[in-house]
């Protein structure tokens, strides 16, 4: 039998239900219009993530490593954007088809560890090699899950111009089709959140790991994945059956590749939820900021979509390549 909610978890969902329908509200439009709105919209949501994972430690960072850390990442994540460009020296530019991989360039890398360690040699007392293999690793992460973010609106344009006589440029594929793989994303992961949270609070029991996530349970994990799985799946096959799959490789013809897809996103998705609430409880956090209400920061609601985005691409890159990882 389902648990009876307190007046307090009533509230809880009251208020995070309100929340969510607002960054609704600002999310939607610029998904659907993509191009330069979607664009913008990633933007200050890595500005806000870059400032959280910067404001994490417990001891104050100095200017120079925000400073640091606000243009590294930047400069990571659109690093093949600018690649894909000067290759082309600029000509025809069009952010549609700016995002085709993921990619790291080695010199902002070499650059940005550099500089960390020479903080730590110079400062040690208020800058320690800890600070700096956290920030590394923060930054990598985040700017390699906001580049698949990237991919994942984006992907469509380079994929389907690819097919002889396909028109990219219709209404019906700009607002509608090229978005269609990110809303797979969108359910796989956070319908998997929210029927965790919401199976959870009906029926946990048995927590999973308490020192990480303490109102995470089995049963909230397990409803999740089958929420997420049904639904996911669900939506592949129907624009697929409808001929507007979400890539040409996600036809019929290749239903067992969305399958296989929608099962591995959920379990990502937990992934990423674990990994960002170990972090947090390393710095003796709840949330990354409040920014959000009752949903904590922007990386507490964006976690497992990060984790979910990478996977997706990296997948996409592998069945597109015939599973050759060489290429």
């Amino acid at each position: 039998m389902p648990k009876e909610l307190t007046p307090e978890a009533k509230a809880t969902l009251k208020k995070r239900t309100i929340f969510a329908l607002i960054m609704l509200a600002v999310f939607i439009p610029c998904l659907v219009l993509g191009g330069y709105f979607y664009l913008i919209l990633v933007v200050l949501v890595i500005g806000a993530a870059t400032y959280e994972i910067a404001k994490a430690p417990s001891h104050k960072l100095s200017w120079l490593i925000w400073l640091v850390t606000f243009i590294m990442m930047y400069t990571l994540v659109f690093w093949i954007m600018l690649k894909t460009n000067i290759v082309k020296d600029w000509k025809d530019f069009d952010i549609n088809t700016s995002f085709t991989e993921i990619g790291l360039s080695p010199i902002a890398l070499a650059t940005m560890i550099g500089i960390y360690f020479f903080v730590v040699i110079i400062k040690s007392d208020e800058f320690t090699v800890l600070d700096a293999c956290y920030l590394i690793a923060m930054t990598l992460l985040l700017a390699l899950g906001f580049q698949a973010c990237l991919c994942v609106r984006y992907l469509p344009f380079e994929h389907f111009s690819q097919m002889l006589g396909f028109e990219i440029n219709t209404p019906v594929f700009k607002y509608a089709q090229s978005m269609f793989l990110m809303i797979y994303l969108l359910l796989a992961i956070l319908f998997n959140d929210i029927g965790a949270y919401l199976t959870g609070i009906l029926f946990g029991k048995h927590k999973i790991n308490p020192k990480i996530s303490p109102k995470k349970t089995w049963e909230g994990f397990v409803g999740g994945i089958i929420i997420s799985l049904a639904l996911s799946l669900s939506f592949g096959l129907a624009v697929a059956a409808c001929d507007l799959p979400m890539l040409p490789i996600f036809d019929l013809n290749g239903w067992y590749w969305i399958l296989l897809i929608s099962v591995i996103l959920p379990l990502v998705g937990n992934l990423g939820d674990f990994a960002f609430s170990a972090i947090k409880r390393q710095f003796n956090k709840k949330d990354y900021s409040n920014v959000l209400g009752p949903h904590g920061g922007i990386l507490d609601r964006i976690d497992s979509t990060l984790f979910g985005a990478l996977a997706l691409v990296i997948l996409i890159i592998f069945i597109k390549n015939s599973w050759d990882f060489l290429q």
